[in-house]
């Protein structure tokens, strides 16, 4: 055999084992590759929080440096408001301690009377006297009117003049739109509205539910 013949026969055999191996290591990354396991996306799970700023302002019962705060977002026409009322202010008086209630008033658009009952129980708080102001607007929704926020307010004892005056001034007015403001970004549309340490409630409203939310 020929030199030349050699070297054309030591090529084919090279380019055989090289196409060989070519074949083994393509095989053995195939199934390297369908043995691993399938990769999941790392995604953020999106959270939700709702904000909602307490002032100063806003009337409120309790310990200020309370472990658990209760915001009540209610209506002064609102039956269901009427209700819970006074089981939230009877289980912060219960705890005064350990809870702080604060209220906001929520102003429903169709309810005539919800902001003129909103700015008159306000004027009362700058007296002092907003839950005594306030339980009597929930006991007598169906008497809601200027009238009855005079009548009411001497009846406790509030100085008459100052208090036509804050009405007739509407001085509440943007501490009201203040919290409508908040409460509008917050989508609420429901009313009562109760917070929780920074969050919605949406469990009952009762003594014994209340009660399981102490520390």
């Amino acid at each position: 055999m020929s030199p030349s013949t050699q070297r054309q026969s030591w090529l084919w055999v090279w380019f055989v084992v090289i196409f060989i191996l070519g074949i083994w290591f393509w095989k053995v990354y195939s199934d390297s590759k369908a043995l691993r396991p399938p990769v999941t996306p790392v995604t953020e799970t999106p959270t939700t929080t709702t904000t909602l700023t307490i002032s100063p302002q806003d009337p409120n019962i309790g310990n200020p440096q309370a472990s658990l705060v209760l915001v009540e977002l209610a209506d002064f026409e609102c039956p269901y408001c009427a209700e819970a009322a006074p089981i939230l202010e009877q289980f912060a008086q219960d705890n005064p301690n350990s809870v702080r209630l604060v209220w906001k008033d929520f102003i429903i658009p169709n309810h005539s009377n919800s902001l003129p009952a909103a700015i008159a129980a306000q004027c009362a708080a700058r007296q002092g006297k907003f839950w005594e102001y306030q339980h009597q607007l929930f006991s007598n929704q169906a008497t809601l009117g200027a009238d009855f926020y005079l009548t009411l307010a001497d009846s406790l004892g509030l100085n008459t003049n100052t208090f036509n005056n804050c009405v007739s001034n509407q001085d509440p007015l943007p501490l009201i739109q203040f919290n409508q403001q908040q409460i509008s970004a917050l989508g609420l549309n429901e009313t009562p509205t109760l917070f929780v340490d920074g969050q919605i409630y949406t469990g009952d409203i009762t003594a014994e539910a209340l009660n399981s939310l102490l520390p």
